[in-house]
């Protein structure tokens, strides 16, 4: 994958978030690549010390050595490393927040076998949310689909799967 198609997959991720009211993980993921990775640098530069009595140099400063200092730096992410942080936050999220609420429904399912369960929220304003079991299936079934395909895109990309 070159660079130039890294770029395009990320920007279609992004819309596909923000399509699917993520915006909120769209913009923590632009933020971290906009920091950048941390690097270090290490620079060198010469010590001078004054030497006083020797009658040579006559008490001028002369080079003896070279001192290093190492320095944190923050360098661009390459395309394909946006890339890898994108597909990777996108696990962790989208495919793993499935996950969670698969453990709450089979946890808070009790044998009556409703059609949904309700969360209140004691916020004024919040109405609270309602997890269904029919639109849960469906979420299951896309978030498989969606793990297909990142993999699919590691491998074109060059990560391990």
């Amino acid at each position: 994958m070159t660079p130039e198609e890294a770029t395009t997959v990320y920007n279609e991720l992004r819309s596909y978030l923000i399509e699917n009211k993520l915006r909120w993980l769209a913009d923590q993921i632009d933020d971290e690549v906009a920091r950048g990775k941390t690097g270090r640098k290490e620079l060198s530069a010469p010590s001078e010390r004054l030497v006083r009595q020797d009658p040579i140099t006559r008490g001028r400063p002369r080079q003896t050595s070279r001192t290093k200092a190492t320095f944190l730096t923050t360098e661009p992410f390459e395309p394909k490393e946006a890339l890898k942080i994108m597909i990777d936050a996108i696990e962790t999220i989208v495919i793993g927040g499935v996950l969670i609420h698969n453990r709450i429904t089979e946890t808070l399912r009790p044998a009556a076998q409703p059609t949904e369960i309700y969360f209140s929220s004691e916020r004024p304003g919040d109405t609270g949310h309602v997890l269904s079991y029919s639109e849960f299936a469906r979420r299951i079934s896309a978030s498989n689909k969606l793990k297909e395909l990142l993999i699919e895109l590691k491998k074109e990309a060059g990560y391990a799967a």
